[in-house]
C-alpha cells in the first residue's frame, strides 16, 4: 500500500507541475495530459482504499503504530486525489482560454507548490516529524504569495486575463492548504497527537 500510496503521489506530483507549466507558457499539450490522468488517479484512489478495508478485516489484530500507518494511507490518497482534481481544473482553464499565460510574479509560487508536495512525500518516507512540520511555514509563505499576487491591479497583468488570475490564485491556495493538511496527517501517523501547522483563517 505503501507503494502504491509513492505512486500516486508522484503522478499528483507530476500534474499539479504541468498544471501550472502550462498556466504559465499558454502551452495546452501539458494541460491535455493533466486532464487525461484524472480517471486514473481516480482509479488508484478507490484501489487503495479497497486495499486498506481488505487489510483491516483479514489482518487483525494491529500494533498501534502500524493501524495509524494503514488509517493515514486512505486518507492522504484522498488529499492527492482532491489536488488532482485541482490541477484539472486549472488544466482545463488553460484549454478554454486562448494562450493564457499567468504573470511572473506567480512562478516563485508554482515552485513552492511543488515543493510542499515534494516534502510531504519525503516526510512521509522518511517517517520525518521535523521535516513535516516545515510544510506549516511553507504554507504562510505560499498564502503570502498569493495575498501579493491578489492585490496587484490586473493591469499590470497584460497577458492574463482577471478571470483566470482569480481561478488560479484558488486553485493554487486549495493545493497549498491540502499539501498542509498532509502533512499533519504525517505528523499524527508517527506522533499520535494532532498538530494544526496553520490557524483556519488563512486556509
Amino acid at each position: 500500500m505503501r507503494a502504491e500510496l509513492l505512486r500516486l503521489w508522484e503522478e499528483v506530483e507530476q500534474m499539479c507541475s504541468r498544471a501550472l507549466s502550462s498556466m504559465h507558457s499558454g502551452q495546452t499539450t501539458p494541460a491535455s495530459w493533466v486532464v487525461a490522468q484524472q480517471p486514473q488517479v481516480h482509479r488508484n484512489r478507490r484501489y487503495i482504499e479497497h486495499e486498506v478495508l481488505s487489510l483491516l478485516a483479514t489482518q487483525q489484530p494491529i500494533v498501534a503504530f502500524d493501524l495509524r500507518l494503514v488509517l493515514a494511507i486512505p486518507s492522504i490518497a484522498s488529499d492527492l486525489e482532491t489536488i488532482a482534481d485541482d490541477a484539472v481544473t486549472l488544466g482545463r482553464r488553460t484549454l478554454a482560454t486562448a494562450a493564457p499565460t499567468l504573470p511572473d510574479t506567480a512562478c516563485e509560487l508554482s515552485m513552492l507548490l511543488h515543493t510542499m508536495l515534494q516534502t510531504g512525500r519525503e516526510a512521509f518516507v522518511q517517517q520525518d516529524v521535523e521535516l513535516a512540520r516545515t510544510l506549516g511555514k511553507l504554507d504562510r509563505r505560499a498564502h503570502t504569495l498569493l495575498g501579493q499576487l491578489r492585490a496587484t491591479p490586473t493591469e499590470h497583468y497584460p497577458t492574463c486575463s482577471p478571470e483566470l488570475l482569480i481561478e488560479a490564485s484558488y486553485g493554487m491556495a486549495a493545493i497549498a492548504s491540502r499539501s498542509t493538511r498532509i502533512a499533519e496527517r504525517v505528523i499524527y501517523m508517527l506522533t499520535c497527537t494532532s498538530e494544526e501547522l496553520n490557524p483556519p483563517y488563512i486556509r
